[in-house]
């Protein structure tokens, strides 16, 4: 019987107003104190302080469900996410908060709020997101930097803040790391396969995660890509290599139901590495035909797609996901 995996111990969860307005003002507050050296800016704003926030957070909530996130540990919560998209260009995300408690900065979770807020916003078709920093928040200037989000000058309303922008495609941060059994089934006149090298080519991706993980840095993050062959998962690795950025790893494999994706999620546990899972999903006659189009060599036998269809199980948290996203496919990939 398979071990069960706990579930991680982060979760994020859509804030509750009701219950967590004031830790919401609360996080807010710090904000301006670590951006600006004091709170002054939120009390005197033109939206009246905390009164104005509320009415601005509950607003929010109502317009776009799912848009204020909190990141929870356990039983406390550590972090906040504020997320929309530009009136202007609706491809194009806004996110008017990414906050860590402060006894909780410098563990790289920065970089798990900012790859929530991809999938979220990428969900709804952002293509690029932007915010707005203040380059004496030294510790957070320095982060985005990394991250490679570009500086697009001061903001008309408030000089001393910057805007800072960033394309879901664009690779010139860094592209992760990108582990596929089937890479291992190359020659040079194609992809061979056989069960025996199938087996191998299995092991030694393993093998390779796990030495990507056991040499991670703080900011590394897992993500496995999963769904009958032809639904389109390396396409959507491919076309999402730049938000996911150079701290990322991302296993791309079939792995339909939870016994398969058992073997990956331990090795992450191991490592202490926040894994997110996104299942792309095609119908069977999409998978099917996407996979004619393919040269001879990487076509899979009709039969075995048709299988591994039936064994798909969407992937859910407690198999020991941070979160999990669906992609649904409905057009042909030409």
């Amino acid at each position: 019987m398979t071990e069960t995996l706990r579930p991680p111990t982060l979760a994020f969860k859509p804030v509750d107003l009701d219950a967590h307005l004031e830790v919401c003002q609360r996080f807010r507050i710090d904000t301006h104190i670590c951006a600006f050296g004091s709170a002054d800016r939120f009390h005197q704003s033109d939206g009246k302080g905390a009164e104005g926030y509320a009415a601005w957070l509950r607003q929010k909530a109502t317009s776009l469900p799912g848009c204020l996130v909190h990141l929870w540990d356990g039983d406390q919560i550590i972090g906040q996410i504020e997320m929309g998209r530009l009136a202007s260009d609706l491809s194009t995300g806004y996110v008017n908060l990414l906050y860590l408690i402060p006894e909780r900065r410098g563990e790289g979770l920065g970089t798990l709020l900012e790859a929530y807020a991809w999938t979220f916003l990428s969900s709804l078709g952002c293509q690029a997101l932007r915010l707005s920093a203040s380059p004496t928040n030294l510790p957070a200037w320095h982060f985005y930097q990394r991250g490679g989000w570009v500086d697009l000058g001061c903001r008309e309303d408030h000089p001393d803040v910057r805007l800072l922008h960033k394309e879901g495609g664009d690779e010139s941060a860094g592209a992760p790391l990108v582990i596929n059994p089937d890479d291992y089934l190359e020659t040079e006149f194609g992809r061979d396969f056989t069960p025996e090298r199938d087996r191998h080519a299995w092991e030694l991706a393993y093998g390779r995660l796990n030495e990507a993980l056991a040499n991670r840095n703080k900011r590394t993050l897992l993500y496995v890509v999963m769904g009958v062959q032809g639904a389109g998962k390396s396409r959507w690795v491919s076309e999402n290599l730049g938000r996911l950025g150079p701290q990322a790893v991302v296993f791309d494999a079939a792995l339909p139901a939870r016994r398969h994706r058992h073997h990956v999620l331990s090795i992450a546990r191991e490592h202490g590495v926040p894994v997110i899972g996104i299942f792309v999903q095609a119908s069977l006659e999409l998978a099917l035909d996407r996979n004619a189009r393919r040269s001879q060599d990487k076509q899979v036998p009709q039969a075995a797609l048709e299988s591994v269809f039936s064994l798909l199980e969407p992937p859910v948290r407690d198999e020991g996901f941070v979160w999990t996203q669906v992609i649904e496919q409905h057009a042909s990939l030409l």
